[in-house]
């Protein structure tokens, strides 16, 4: 029986360390689709422009850049250009 309250497993500290720990593993590297995005908004490219090139809704655009910017501390668009200079994603 739980004393105060009970913690289900999937919210138990291993398994907590584990997701943080594989998220992290994530946020170091970018996905071949996320260096897509990157490459595309870096070029200048609208939103809906790179939608249209991917294949994908304007939403999952804007939830890989939102996702690339918060896994890079990233906090502007200067800053995601500079970021795919960085990775020759682009050049200058």
């Amino acid at each position: 029986m739980c004393s105060s309250f009970c913690l289900t497993p999937k919210l138990q500290p291993e398994n907590r360390a584990a997701r943080e720990a594989r998220a992290q593993q994530f946020s170091e590297e970018l996905t071949p689709r996320q260096k897509d995005v990157l490459q595309l908004l870096a070029e200048g490219r609208p939103m809906k422009e790179v939608a249209d090139i991917l294949h994908v809704s304007e939403k999952t655009i804007m939830f890989h850049k939102y996702h690339i910017m918060n896994s890079f501390n990233l906090k502007s668009n200067a800053d995601l250009v500079l970021f795919a200079l960085q990775h020759n994603l682009i050049s200058s």
